[in-house]
């Protein structure tokens, strides 16, 4: 219930104008409730992505069964559970400047194909034109 209020209201507004109280009241839970899991809305957002990225590398695996995962089928795969999720989908990437830990923990998964792997450097570099193209890459602008 918490984290579907949390995204109901993440379809209306970025996670930082997102407080305690309103999201308690919305999923009809007490604040002594929400502070035993979770220091602020922040750290239920991040549960969120951390599942979200365990249920796209469950997707992925079951997509390559044995095959070989190619790139194709990395991004048709997470597409479609992205599809299938819009409220989710809406709440990783239609707010630009909120942290995103949902690439970073994909990134982490041994799983993913070499070719997928060699674009985390862009996410983790100093670079300024790495930067950049990691923004491109998520955004589809800059």
């Amino acid at each position: 219930m918490l984290e579907r209020a949390l995204l109901d209201f993440m379809a209306e507004r970025p996670l930082s104008d997102i407080g305690v109280s309103e999201l308690c009241r919305k999923a009809q839970v007490n604040r002594s409730t929400f502070y035993r899991h979770y220091g602020n809305p922040a750290d239920a957002f991040k549960e969120i992505e951390g599942r979200a990225a365990g249920e796209i590398v469950s997707a992925l695996h079951e997509a390559s069964a044995g095959m070989g995962l190619s790139l194709g089928l990395c991004v048709e795969t997470i597409c479609r559970y992205f599809q299938d999720r819009p409220l989710l989908a809406h709440a990783l990437f239609a707010y630009p400047n909120e942290p995103a830990h949902l690439i970073a923990a994909l990134f982490e998964e041994s799983t993913l194909p070499a070719s997928t792997k060699d674009v985390q450097r862009l996410f983790v570099s100093e670079d300024p034109t790495d930067r950049l193209l990691a923004t491109f890459l998520v955004q589809g602008d800059l």
